[in-house]
Formats: C-alpha cells, structure tokens, sequence
C-alpha cells in the first residue's frame, strides 16, 4: 500500500483551541533552533543550550515518528528537519559535538525513533537545504556541501539506516554550475551510507527531470510535479515512459515524488481544469511567484492528476499546511479509490 506524507512540522488540526494550548500540544513534535550569533553573543551559555536543544529535538523526533506511527499505513511517512543538531558542521563547534557525552543519549533516541519507524513500516526522509551545492565548481562550496550532507548522513546511521539502497531518502537538487558531470564526481568522494541514502530532484530553474536520469544508475530520482510543470511550462503524465527509469533507480524500493500546488493568488481555479502555464504566463504572473507553495491543495481536478501516480510512487506533500494537506489528499485518494 502506497503513502503520503508531510514535511517536518506537525500542525493540530483543532485551530478552535486557544493559541496557548495549541503551542503546548506541537511543541512535543516541533524541534528547536538557534543560531551562531546567539551562541556567539552567549559564550557560557552556548553549550548548555546546545545541549538542551538537541535532546529537545532528538525527544521531538521519537514523538512525531510514534505519533506517525499509529496512522492508518497509507499515511506512515514523514520529513525529519534539518535542524536536529544545531551548527553541527561550523568550524567552532565540531570538537564540541565529538566529545560532548549527551550524544549518546541523543543517539539513544534516534535509534529508538528508527527501530519504530522499521517495526511500524514508517516512510522516513531528510532533504538538506539550498546551501548544499553538490555540483558545484567552487572547491569551498562542494567541501562545505559534502560536510553538510555528510551531517544529515550521520543522524540517519543514528537512527539506524543507511545499511541498503535507498532504506532512507536523503534528498537534495543537482544544483551547482558543474552539473551531472560535477556530481559523478562528487558521489565517489560519499561515504557508502551517503551514497545509499541520496536522491536527486529536478527543480524549477536548472536542473531538469532529463539531466537526471543519465544519474539514475547511480542515485534514486525523485520527481517533483511542480518543478516540472514550472520548468517545462506542461504536465508530465503517470503513463510518462522516463517513469520507468525513475523506479528502475530505487532498485525495487518504491519512490517517492513530491506534490506541491502554486499559491491560490496566483492560480485561479476553474472546476474540471488543472492551471494552463501559457494562460498564466500571458496574464502577466512570473514563474517566481508561480513556484510558491500553497497552504492546501484547492483544485480536485490537479489532485485526480496527482493521485494517478500512486499506484507506482508514494507521494510526499509540499503544502504549507503540512500533515493537514496530507490528510486532505489522503480524503481525496479514498474517494476515488486509489487507496
């Protein structure tokens, strides 16, 4: 049975509740942040919230993977953030993360979120953010992206995958003046976990679902709806044959694709069509305002299109209203039968 899943924050679907306790209800799920001026600023502070944050998160993590968990199988996958170890990879910090002892129980408890999701059959994923530039021709850069990548990959051994191809999607953009041929290189200089674990997605500006696939020997393809329609100014189809190619590339695990819709200020919505990019475009709206994710997904008849991909791929959702967008197109899957 096929998924779909949101990305990183749970929000309660009671908005009813006061403020206050609604907070209090998605704290338990939400992690933490900080930043380097803030600890920079709070030198004899740093380390004791360093240390707060990260239990808090890692805590959050187990919470939303066994609030996740207990979902009809369907709607068992979710995006883990990035932000579970705050300045993980800054030069004035790495030596505190390597000896500092509340690691093990922050490992203790990514282990445990992990054994659930494998008992329980939950999707997980990670997807580092623009800044990791794995393709790039600026030697700095592509160290300090492979460091980054490198970080999420030691939070996804602590949760114990990483050990088979693609038992955990770690996703980025093939972005970086250097392209395919860039990444070929790139991918040698991995660790083996890192190179089981990452996945390319076409974006809406440089990087095409065809500059991927000459990659799918090597990396699980991930295709994002969106970022094609914006790109290409068309809609790819569930009967695509380059689709083939895509599954072929997750070596008998089922792939996932991303689903996001533009912005309701910028499409209007016309019952029994899916948005028209020339219309669009003629009427003055850029694709920079067209890429723009919108809260929930307002137009069945782009759900319908979506949905007629789930019998081959599970699909993550990119809604600003995060699991209460899932849930949305979860509705609409049973409706219409794809589930």
């Amino acid at each position: 049975m096929n998924k779909i899943g949101f990305a990183c924050k749970f929000v309660y679907p009671d908005r009813s509740l006061p403020l206050k306790q609604i907070n209090e209800i998605e704290r338990q799920y939400n992690m933490k942040a900080t930043t380097v001026k803030w600890l920079r600023d709070n030198k004899k502070q740093a380390h004791g919230k360093l240390e707060e944050i990260c239990l808090y998160n890692a805590q959050c993590i187990l919470n939303l993977v066994s609030m996740v968990s207990s979902w009809p199988v369907s709607l068992r996958m979710v995006r883990i953030g990035s932000d579970v170890l705050p300045v993980y990879t800054h030069a004035e910090f790495r030596d505190f993360y390597k000896s500092a002892p509340f690691m093990d129980k922050v490992e203790s408890l990514l282990s445990e979120a992990g054994h659930i999701a494998r008992t329980k059959n939950v999707k997980l994923s990670m997807h580092p953010g623009q800044f990791c530039v794995l393709a790039s021709d600026k030697p700095h850069v592509l160290a300090n992206s492979i460091e980054e990548f490198e970080y999420h990959v030691d939070l996804i051994r602590m949760m114990g995958f990483g050990k088979s191809k693609l038992d955990f999607k770690c996703n980025v953009h093939l972005s970086g003046a250097g392209g395919a041929e860039t990444f070929k290189q790139t991918y040698k200089k991995l660790s083996n976990e890192a190179k089981r674990v990452i996945t390319l997605e076409n974006d809406e500006f440089s990087s095409d679902l065809n500059d991927l696939l000459p990659l799918s020997k090597h990396v699980g393809i991930v295709l994002d709806l969106h970022h094609y329609w914006v790109y290409n100014e068309q809609y790819i189809e569930s009967n695509d044959p380059r689709l083939k190619i895509i599954e072929d590339s997750w070596q008998g695990v089922t792939p996932t694709i991303h689903y996001s819709y533009s912005r309701e200020d910028y499409v209007s919505d016309v019952f029994g069509q899916r948005p028209d990019m020339h219309t669009l475009l003629s009427q003055g709206i850029p694709k920079t305002k067209l890429r723009a994710h919108s809260d929930f997904y307002p137009n069945a008849t782009v759900n319908r299109y979506v949905l007629s991909f789930l019998k081959r791929f599970d699909i993550m959702c990119e809604a600003k209203a995060k699991n209460l967008a899932s849930w949305q197109l979860y509705a609409q899957a049973q409706q219409v039968k794809c589930l």
